[in-house]
């Protein structure tokens, strides 16, 4: 289905959509590139506003509809719209001085709804200049820290919570998707650890043994899997974690160099029908351990920026994004494709990523939880108590779009 962006009459700003570029897609050469954290196999890409408004201009004529024009109009389709008084509300409007913001944000489908915002405009009609860094985790936390990136989006880690207990100004500002439910998007194992006959997966089997993600220690490994080496007796020193770029953890699972990988999406499809491998586990169904935007110390004073960004994302996925067939039309995938930087045969995924236009950040207790997982392990976290809540995260940015937003 074409991802839906249904014009109001009350709607007070343009749009354009996915349906409504369909045409400038179909033109387009899709640029090949290589969660869930990282692919790997691209070499870092930046991506600003500005170069898509120059590259977005005018679209053919297609023929198909009518119009007075000689081609076919790219204009913004009307957007969804603000919500009641908030409708009217200065603090709901476009920047008045325009903003730079730069963002760590990775070329795979989890992180498609800051791709297709900045893609399509979003960003730009709320006053925002934005420029998309393709980051590892490992590689943006360290900019993040020092304000060369304002934002990060990744899974929560020991990194980021031993940097926040250090006293780096690094702050969850919001979850990014959801887990769907058909998904196998997690931890795979070697079929000979988890044989066919046997329904739950026994821990103590990966005493000894190598588990690998994007993130290593610290990551998803940990707050999947953690729980069930607790249960199991064992401590973080019982198993060998590994990072590596998630298209080369599937293949060290099929090779035999590891026992258990972190498949994300699309990856995980590889694996299915193997019978090699057997699926595990997934992501629990919270937003605090998906992946997130974690802002930095350049946010801290910017609270109308940031809710200005969160306002385009949100405009993003209700308008383009909503429910779990958005990959289903062949001109939305082609568009989709190139906002991201993959190919159309990457797209071909059976459970997509599911994303909420609310944003809705969830039960803020699980960063407790996660970090007491961490804690119980032993040797992640650089202290002992886990951080509490109000110091992990700042909603303000969230909070005020939220507001706005119907």
């Amino acid at each position: 289905m074409t991802p839906r962006h249904v014009p109001k009459p009350s709607a007070t700003r343009s749009r354009r959509s996915i349906a409504s570029a369909a045409a400038v897609a179909l033109t387009l050469v899709v640029a090949g590139c290589g969660s869930s954290e990282d692919d790997g196999s691209a070499s870092p890409a930046t991506t600003t506003s500005e170069d898509t408004a120059a590259a977005d201009t005018t679209a053919p004529d297609t023929g198909d509809r009518e119009t007075d024009d000689t081609t076919a109009s790219t204009a913004p389709a009307t957007s969804q719209p603000v919500d009641g008084e908030a409708a009217d509300d200065p603090a709901c409007a476009p920047l008045a001085e325009p903003a730079s913001i730069k963002i760590s944000a990775l070329q795979l489908l989890p992180y498609l709804p800051v791709h297709i915002a900045e893609h399509l405009g979003y960003f730009d009609e709320e006053g925002i200049d934005l420029t998309i860094e393709n980051l590892r985790s490992s590689e943006a936390l360290p900019l993040l820290g020092q304000g060369d990136i304002d934002y990060m989006i990744a899974p929560v880690s020991a990194q980021l919570f031993n940097a926040i207990d250090a006293g780096v100004e690094l702050r969850w500002a919001s979850p990014l998707n959801t887990a769907n439910p058909e998904s196998m998007n997690g931890l795979w194992v070697k079929a000979e650890l988890f044989p066919p006959e046997e329904d739950e997966f026994d821990w103590t089997k990966m005493k000894g043994r190598t588990m690998v993600s994007s993130t290593g220690h610290g990551g998803v490994l940990t707050y999947v899997a953690g729980p069930h080496m607790l249960e199991a007796g064992m401590s973080i020193d019982d198993i060998t974690a590994l990072a590596m770029p998630s298209a080369d953890l599937i293949v060290a699972l099929e090779n035999g160099s590891v026992d258990m990988a972190w498949a994300p999406s699309p990856f995980w499809e590889r694996l299915v029908g193997n019978p090699d491998f057997r699926f595990v586990e997934g992501f629990p169904p919270e937003p605090a351990s998906d992946i997130g935007i974690i802002a930095g110390p350049s946010m801290s004073d910017r609270p109308e920026v940031a809710a200005a960004f969160f306002r385009a994302l949100m405009r993003a996925i209700e308008d383009n994004l909503q429910g779990g067939d958005y990959l289903e039309d062949e001109a939305s995938r082609q568009l989709i494709a190139e906002a991201v930087g993959l190919e159309e045969a990457d797209l071909d995924v059976e459970a997509p990523n599911l994303f909420d236009p609310r944003l809705d950040p969830g039960d803020l207790e699980a960063f407790t939880r996660n970090q007491q997982v961490m804690i119980d392990l032993g040797s992640l976290l650089e202290y002992d108590e886990p951080i509490p809540v109000e110091d992990l995260v700042d909603l303000r940015g969230l909070d005020a779009a939220r507001e706005c937003l119907s």
